[in-house]
């Protein structure tokens, strides 16, 4: 069995605008598609696909949640992993741009059948407390007869309050020596250091 370690703890002085980068992955299980995206040692299954140049699959949206917005300059981060499904004479074969909420935050070109990541910083001050919506345009440039690719998922890093969710928060410091966690419905409170996930530490 586990045994779990105590360290010994001091109460420090109340943190008020602190934040810390939480990074959410937003995944959805539709389309496993057969053939050459194939790779049972991968994750062959994806969220949608983009049909670029095509009136109705030629766009889709996505929508995710974050919460406790920081209230801060600092950039965001989109990281979204696709996969090209079909291949032509051209290079490169596949284009996307990608917005949040409206506004482009993003654009990337690749070739080929297989897996790609797109990534992207912008403003947080886009994203909104709540429900937010990525968006993905396949573009069919000249010289491409077709362009199909997969959403397997996507990654939305920002800077996060210290707010319990549920009676609970599971952070990073985030560079602070010390800080304040809100959001607690009462003040019988566990605290555990988990830096190594295996030897997890109880601060007493």
């Amino acid at each position: 069995a586990l045994r779990i370690a105590d360290r010994a703890g001091a109460p420090g002085t109340t943190q008020t605008g602190l934040s810390y980068p939480e990074t959410r992955t937003y995944e959805e299980d539709h389309y496993a598609p057969v053939g050459a995206l194939i790779d049972a040692s991968e994750d062959f299954w994806f969220w949608d696909f983009i049909q670029a140049g095509n009136a109705t699959t030629g766009k889709k949206s996505f929508g995710f949640t974050v919460d406790a917005l920081a209230s801060t300059s600092a950039q965001a981060t989109l990281t979204v992993r696709v996969a090209g499904a079909t291949r032509t004479a051209a290079n490169p074969d596949h284009h996307a741009i990608l917005k949040v909420n409206g506004q482009k935050v993003g654009e990337d070109s690749w070739n080929g059948i297989g897996a790609y990541t797109i990534s992207a910083t912008f403003s947080q001050s886009l994203l909104h407390e709540g429900t937010n919506t990525l968006e993905i345009t396949g573009i069919l440039d000249p010289g491409r007869p077709f362009s199909v690719f997969y959403l397997n998922n996507f990654d939305v890093t920002y800077s996060r309050r210290y707010v319990a969710t549920g009676g609970a928060l599971t952070c990073a410091r985030g560079g602070n020596a010390e800080i304040t966690v809100e959001g607690f419905a009462g003040s019988d409170i566990l605290v555990y250091e988990v830096s190594n996930w295996d030897r997890p530490v109880h601060i007493l």
